[in-house]
């Protein structure tokens, strides 16, 4: 393992800017930031909840669809449109 650390991409790029000159403490210390910042963006929405559209199910599972396929999309149309009615009727 230790090996592979010689190794590293980015140990390696940071080392070869800094004897040039290229980059100095301060300007890594912006780059390690701004990298946690996308990072921390990053993380905040991988955990966010993406409304899904259930008839999403049905548009990419073959290019030409299916009769039976066709039908249960029709179904499921029909149900949605179902419970969004009831949702909505007051009670």
């Amino acid at each position: 393992m230790v090996e592979w650390l010689a190794k590293d991409p980015i140990s390696r790029m940071k080392t070869y800017l800094t004897g040039r000159g290229l980059l100095d403490d301060d300007g890594a210390a912006r780059i390690a930031a701004h990298a946690e910042d996308v990072a921390t963006q990053l993380r905040d929405g991988l955990g966010e909840d993406v409304p899904v559209d259930p008839q999403e199910l049905f548009r990419h599972v073959f290019s030409v669809p299916t009769p039976q396929l066709k039908e249960q999309s029709a179904m499921l149309a029909d149900e949605l449109a179902r419970e969004a009615s009831s949702e909505e009727s007051p009670k």
